[in-house]
């Protein structure tokens, strides 16, 4: 847990960190990387229904000129503050095809974020990037997406893992939207080709 220090003494990521504790999540900070080079926040969002754990990865880009390679005279004043999740849950091999159509949809109604597939590791994974024109990060803004990524997942992820192991499908969660007032067409489906 990141423990409330005088800001001047912080990390970037410490004090982004901060900023997520102070909203009621539990934040831890470390180094990774061969030498501990990489700075990384993990903030836990909670668990679903059958206690798998949501844990968000939290990277912070203070230049960005450098981190994509420009000039430093090409100063961009601008920094990245990057969201990243492997949902706790694996995607059976059967259930790849739904699985994306599902992340498509689900992506559409999440209030921030991308839900993706990793085929390789069969898993969906969640990104957010948050671009921060005068490199400071704003707490207010930062507690805000923590809450939307948690309140999305929340709300979709339980539909995410029955379109991984093949026990829902894209339509029929595009149709249980629609009883809500969400009118989206799932991806694949005979609506989204037209014929329907």
């Amino acid at each position: 847990m990141v423990d409330l220090q005088p800001t001047a003494e912080l990390s970037d990521i410490e004090r982004i960190a901060q900023f997520i504790a102070s909203g009621g999540f539990e934040v831890f900070v470390h180094n990774r990387g061969e030498r501990g080079e990489i700075e990384e926040g993990l903030a836990s969002l909670g668990e679903d229904a059958k206690d798998r754990r949501y844990v968000l990865q939290i990277f912070f880009i203070s230049d960005l000129a450098e981190a994509i390679g420009l000039d430093q005279d090409e100063d961009l004043e601008t920094a990245i503050l990057q969201f990243y999740m492997v949902l706790p849950f694996e995607i059976d091999g059967t259930a790849t095809q739904e699985a994306v159509r599902m992340a498509h949809l689900v992506s559409k109604v999440m209030p921030v974020g991308h839900v993706a597939v990793d085929e390789m590791q069969g898993v969906f994974v969640l990104s957010y990037r948050l671009v921060m024109p005068d490199r400071e990060p704003a707490p207010e803004i930062i507690q805000d997406v923590v809450g939307m990524i948690g309140f999305g997942l929340a709300a979709y992820g339980q539909a995410l893992d029955e379109a991984g192991t093949g026990r829902t499908t894209a339509a029929e969660f595009s149709a249980g939207l629609a009883t809500h007032g969400f009118d989206l067409i799932a991806p694949g489906t005979a609506a989204s080709r037209g014929d329907g």
